[in-house]
């Protein structure tokens, strides 16, 4: 009698129209408005769908509202959402359910992290901060069921991108509040058995450790086009593990890719390896301000001067670009001025010297904080011996798993801070706001009121260029203040099983689901 083989995971999910995606890390939260991490907006982008969609070209589309208007001094814009959007239990998705999203994200005691997204809401700042206590003040206003009308405090040529991100999704009041308040961080109405998606697939499964199954929601208001009948996420860590799953043929897509094993795929598996600069992200350090001697404007300028980024990222298989700033190089109508990072080791000793350390001598010793999933020694290695050529200085290397690494910045329990700022809305001035002062995502300690007014000249300028020119300002004051470590803009890797059709990361972050589908054996 003849045996026939098995067929692998990812051969029998194929058949099943199930994807098996690597995700990194397991998820802390489903909350939309407290995802931080890109591997949570991951799961978040295939279960809730925003008001407004972004195309390969980052342009905008309709999603959950099929139109909108805006008013003629741009500062009032009306949302009509379809009259067939609905939850993952078939219940009617309402007006009600968008302006709630506003509410829940701008709650003082929710403590969200991306709160300042919103800020150009009329009152948004405002109620976050308590000054306010009546959301009804806020200019988000539910005009019946299907209609949204939301009044900002300036025009903003960013705004209906800012509204594809996944913060500003519609989320279920009622089961919110019919398990606490709005603003309560313990009220998991996102965990499996509670949560509600508005998006093409909804909670099945999820396993803590082991993976996170989505299936495709019915009630979906287009489901008809959606291909798949389910997805799984697979909490893979180590990029190195993600890629013997891949080859094992346990995985349809990974995460990422231990840059080192790049030149192997390029020569024998190429078909397979996608590698993409047009949405690559800004990789840097942030620096703790609040603590010594990094406190000093001189030391934090000379850590940024003794560095050789050509150097640095030469030892990356994948050509990374040096980074000329913070602000990645793709974003549209937006250039980052020349000249804000350059290699001067005569200017950094000079500062190191005039911040009372000369060569060094006397200057407390500094720790390099990473995690990586991918072998970052070399390149930790690497900032450590610059830093002690050039300057004197003592640099301590500590890494730790992602999740550590993540808390240990966002509770300012760091010096400096590795970082990959992965692009949520392609607009310079919505990047550069992570470090306005208002901004309860900034870790770094640092504030600057000119910084800030700079950011709110270009927020409110309509002209492109004089725009533009705000934020450029903006960027050079950054980069002299310097709270960061730019290192390097890092393109976007992966693994994916050729037969997988539809799959692309628009913006380096959204990606739309519902068009993945598998090409017929």
């Amino acid at each position: 009698m003849g045996c026939k083989d098995a067929p692998s995971p990812a051969d029998k999910a194929r058949a099943e129209g199930i994807l098996l995606l690597g995700n990194a890390t397991e998820c802390s939260r489903l909350d939309p408005q407290l995802a931080f991490h890109a591997s949570e907006r991951r799961v978040q982008m295939a279960l809730f769908e925003p008001l407004v969609g972004i195309g390969p070209n980052l342009e905008t589309l309709p999603a959950l509202a099929e139109h909108w208007t805006v008013s003629a001094d741009e500062t009032t814009y009306t949302f009509y959402l379809r009259k067939n959007a609905k939850w993952s239990n078939g219940e009617p998705l309402t007006a009600e359910d968008c302006a709630f999203a506003f509410e829940h994200l701008l709650s003082p005691n929710l403590g969200a992290a991306v709160s300042y997204f919103a800020f150009i809401v009329e009152g948004a700042e405002a109620f976050n901060q308590g000054l306010l206590t009546n959301f009804n003040q806020v200019g988000v206003k539910a005009l019946n069921d299907h209609t949204l009308e939301i009044k900002l405090t300036q025009p903003a040529q960013h705004f209906l991108r800012l509204m594809a991100y996944t913060a500003f999704v519609p989320i279920p009041q009622k089961v919110i509040l019919g398990l606490g308040s709005a603003g309560d961080r313990r009220n998991h109405w996102d965990s499996p058995q509670h949560v509600l998606s508005s998006g093409p697939f909804r909670m099945k499964e999820w396993v803590l450790g082991s993976h996170l199954t989505l299936e495709k929601n019915p009630y979906y208001w287009d489901q008809a086009n959606v291909h798949l009948n389910g997805i799984i996420f697979y909490p893979i860590a180590d990029a190195r593990t993600e890629e013997k799953a891949f080859q094992n043929n346990q995985l349809h897509l990974t995460y990422g890719l231990p840059p080192h094993r790049l030149p192997y795929y390029q020569a024998h598996e190429p078909e397979v390896l996608h590698l993409h600069y047009d949405h690559s992200a800004t990789e840097l350090f942030l620096i703790n301000t609040r603590k010594p001697p990094l406190d000093k404007l001189e030391i934090r300028q000379a850590l940024n001067l003794a560095l050789d980024r050509k150097a640095l990222t030469g030892l990356f298989p994948d050509k990374r670009a040096p980074a000329l700033g913070f602000v990645p190089s793709w974003i549209p109508d937006y250039q980052t001025p020349e000249g804000l990072l350059p290699f001067d080791i005569p200017k950094a000793q000079a500062l190191i010297a005039k911040a009372g350390y000369p060569n060094g001598e006397g200057a407390p010793p500094i720790t390099l904080m990473y995690s990586a999933s991918t072998p970052y020694g070399p390149i930790a290695e690497a900032l450590q011996a610059m830093w002690k050529n050039n300057l004197g200085l003592n640099v301590r290397i500590e890494q730790s798993d992602a999740k550590t690494n993540f808390y240990n910045i966002i509770t300012g329990n760091f010096d400096l801070g590795r970082l990959v700022w992965r692009v949520e809305c392609a607009d310079a001035g919505v990047i550069l706001g992570f470090f306005a002062s208002n901004c309860p995502a900034n870790p770094t300690g640092w504030t600057d009121t000119h910084f800030d007014n700079l950011l709110a000249q270009g927020f409110a300028e309509k002209d492109l260029k004089k725009r533009e020119h705000y934020f450029q300002q903006a960027e050079t004051r950054l980069m002299e203040a310097a709270p960061i470590i730019p290192l390097a803009y890092q393109p976007v890797i992966y693994l994916q099983k050729p037969y997988v059709k539809g799959w692309k990361i628009q913006g380096a972050a959204f990606i739309p689901y519902k068009n993945i589908y598998f090409e017929p054996n």
